[in-house]
């Protein structure tokens, strides 16, 4: 018979086993809470949970129940199982190095401690080494991390070997892949393991980072939807939300998801926020609002380069072009290849007059044909006039019709082409762009003067003189609008208002040849009329006065020959013909040859006058004028019909003043001077955003440590001595006695 004391025994150790199994258990539940605190941290790019009282309690409580277990069951055969545990312990404790040096004490190689010294190095970021140990390993989790250890690495051809042929079924390990691809510009294929983490995993990074890509290829609905759906569960998921509807057009809905943010608190992306509001207060148009968030949005490191950019776009929208200029060329100073600095930097050269600078900036500038429409439109229409300033109309007309292909409504590409077309002499060219220009452009007192001058060319006067009325009333210290009515006002026989208007244009404005010019003609047209009237000494003052301006037009502008053409004719109504002959001469053009003709036929020299009639019809056979005259010489009623254009006075049939005060019958030609208009438009500084970036495109490592159990042995117990009643004795109580250990 067996001696009781044997059963006692193997009761008391199967009894040992099955606590230490349950002492085991409970620690590793607590590792695992504990784990999980610890791989959230990483997930949320938030090491600072690793310092909260919710993570440090749970490691505390880890720490107790495993020190427990170790002073229970440790003995001198559980070493390994002794560093690995301490290892992890230390691990989950941040101290990264003292782990891996924990585990590098066990001399024989234990897979899944190798496997913790590579998750020990990727902690301490000794990435290098971490990969060639993670790659090594079987461990479910271990090509997972070996993602993030290769693409932790500067190389980026390992890791990206790797994530392309990841067939890992955690989502984890999906979503590393994806960064990867993403990163190396694999965008589909990086979409598409997204798209695998995002089916596997509940978690809204994912699905917030699909939506980041979804941005990246255009997709900005589809990724709204996500942002919608997972962005608030995220502290950046709102500020994502509002980006994507800046892309969508949303201006007031991201403007107040944006504030919404700033004022929640939260700092992890304020300065992203603070970007992001001032691209939409700008977009509204509230360009001090928005000025105010770029100055925030410059003094953080992550947005500095997108602050200046947008203080640059505000510069340019209020055409201060020398700040605009000086802020590009900060942003250059620290990225020699932004886009958006480059484009700034050209067209603020252009407004500010260096029209050879802008050029050259211009040429610098790459991928403008992947500009939106109204950004690359402006920039065609600034580097249009570029190259029209400095004497590349063929350069120039091209960026403007390309312009005008764009966006037809751009006037300042119409206005362009017209101004090209009058240097080229194409005058009904110039009126159609004129004209179309016009149709967008109601406000702009030089195109409405420049189609004035054009109608004039036409002698078009009556429309003329609606024209320069409009110029005038929206400038009305436009010398060149002013000019043009005058001279409108002249053609509708409105003498002495047209005379009044000169004789102040000239002494607001001395010694301007064309304003001379200009009411020399009046004062010649006023001599005619007197003349008619018989009034002799009022005509021959009327002469000198025009004589007088248009010789000081003369001295001058000596250049503009055809000053000549206006002094002949007054000294053939002097009757010095030769003198106005010679005068005439001085400037061979049409006009000067119907004017001689004319000269010829008054003294009766019709051979000579037909002849210089007919060389005016070669040159222009459609001009009125010199039809008009040719058919007066050839049917000889010249003296006919200046008798009855006397008599008539203003009750005649001739609305035209050139007829109405001719002394011959003939039509004497004066020529006006008038002046085109130098365009200068500042153009519509359409600006792409400052990009709101998101620099969290962090790998996630899977953190998943496991303890290793000391071996099964028998535990030492203390058992309490059965109590035994004792009779009572008189005296002190004994209180001696000990306990023995039952085995």
């Amino acid at each position: 018979m067996r001696h009781p004391g044997f059963f006692s025994a193997c009761f008391v150790f199967l009894f040992s086993g099955i606590v230490s199994a349950q002492s085991f258990r409970k620690c590793e539940e607590l590792l695992a809470e504990a784990q999980q605190g610890l791989n959230q941290a990483f997930e949320q790019n938030d090491l600072s949970k690793l310092k909260s009282r919710a993570y440090l309690r749970k490691l505390h409580k880890l720490r107790k129940a495993y020190s427990a277990y170790h002073r229970a069951y440790f003995d001198e055969g559980d070493s390994v199982a002794k560093a690995n545990n301490e290892a992890v312990l230390l691990f989950l404790g941040r101290q990264y190095g003292k782990a891996f040096h924990q585990l590098s004490m066990v001399r024989d190689p234990v897979p899944l401690l190798e496997y913790h010294k590579g998750l020990s190095l990727l902690g301490q970021g000794d990435y290098r080494r971490a990969a060639g140990l993670l790659q090594k390993s079987a461990q479910e989790n271990a090509s997972l991390n070996a993602l993030v250890a290769l693409g932790k690495l500067p190389e980026p051809a390992d890791g990206l070997a790797l994530a392309r042929r990841y067939g890992g079924s955690q989502a984890k390990g999906a979503y590393n892949a994806a960064i990867l691809l993403e990163r190396a510009g694999e965008k589909e294929k990086a979409r598409t393991y997204l798209d695998r983490a995002a089916g596997q995993s509940e978690s809204a990074w994912y699905r917030i980072r699909r939506a980041d890509l979804l941005m990246e290829l255009g997709l900005t609905a589809q990724a709204a939807a996500d942002f919608e759906a997972f962005g608030r569960k995220m502290p950046g998921g709102t500020v994502r939300m509002a980006n994507a509807y800046m892309v969508l057009g949303q201006y007031e809905q991201a403007k107040a998801l944006f504030d919404a943010y700033l004022k929640s608190g939260d700092q992890h992306y304020r300065a992203e926020a603070s970007l992001g509001i001032a691209n939409s207060m700008y977009s509204l148009g509230e360009y001090e609002t928005a000025r105010n968030y770029y100055e925030r949005a410059a003094t953080h490191t992550s947005t500095r380069i997108g602050g200046i950019c947008g203080l640059g776009n505000i510069a340019l929208v209020e055409n201060r072009y020398a700040q605009a200029r000086k802020l590009w060329e900060l942003v250059l100073s620290r990225d020699s290849t932004n886009r958006s600095a480059l484009r700034g930097r050209a067209i603020s050269l252009y407004g500010v007059g260096d029209y050879d600078g802008a050029l050259r900036g211009f040429e610098a500038l790459v991928g403008e044909a992947d500009m939106p429409a109204a950004i690359r439109a402006d920039l065609l229409v600034c580097r249009g006039y570029s190259y029209y300033n400095t004497g590349q109309p063929e350069k120039a007309a091209r960026d403007f019709q390309q312009a005008i292909k764009i966006d037809p409504s751009w006037f300042e590409a119409h206005a362009g082409l017209g101004m090209i077309a009058i240097d080229r002499r194409k005058y009904p060219e110039a009126g159609k762009h004129l004209l179309a220009a016009l149709a967008y452009e109601k406000k702009n007192d030089r195109l409405w003067t420049n189609y004035g001058n054009l109608l004039m060319h036409f002698d078009m006067y009556d429309k003329a003189f609606s024209v320069f009325k409009t110029a005038s009333e929206l400038n009305p210290n436009s010398l060149n609008a002013q000019n043009g009515r005058g001279i409108t006002l002249l053609e509708r026989d409105l003498l002495p208002e047209s005379k009044a208007l000169f004789d102040s244009l000239v002494k607001t404005n001395p010694g301007k040849s064309f304003l001379l010019n200009n009411r020399g003609i009046v004062s010649a047209y006023l001599g005619n009329r007197a003349s008619q009237r018989e009034e002799a000494a009022v005509a021959n003052k009327s002469y000198t006065r025009a004589q007088n301006d248009f010789e000081a037009a003369m001295a001058s502008a000596p250049e503009k020959k055809f000053y000549n053409v206006n002094k002949g004719n007054v000294l053939r109504y002097w009757q010095q013909y030769e003198d106005a002959r010679d005068s005439y001469q001085s400037y061979q053009d049409k006009s000067a040859l119907n004017n001689t003709a004319v000269l010829l036929a008054g003294l009766e020299r019709l051979k000579d006058a037909k002849y210089y009639m007919g060389v005016a019809l070669q040159i222009d056979s459609t001009h009125r004028a010199f039809q008009y005259n040719m058919n007066l010489l050839a049917n000889g009623r010249s003296k006919e019909t200046a008798k009855f254009v006397a008599s008539a006075r203003d009750d005649g049939p001739y609305s035209e003043i050139s007829l109405k005060y001719s002394l011959d019958g003939y039509v004497t030609i004066y020529l006006y001077d008038y002046l085109y208009e130098r365009i200068l438009f500042k153009g519509r500084h359409q600006a792409e955003l400052p990009r709101v970036a998101f620099t969290d495109d962090y790998l996630i490592p899977e953190f998943d440590f496991s303890f290793l159990p000391y071996s099964p042995k028998e535990k030492q117990t203390n058992v309490k001595k059965r109590s035994v009643r004792m009779p009572r004795t008189k005296g002190k109580r004994s209180r001696s006695g000990t306990q023995c250990p039952v085995f």
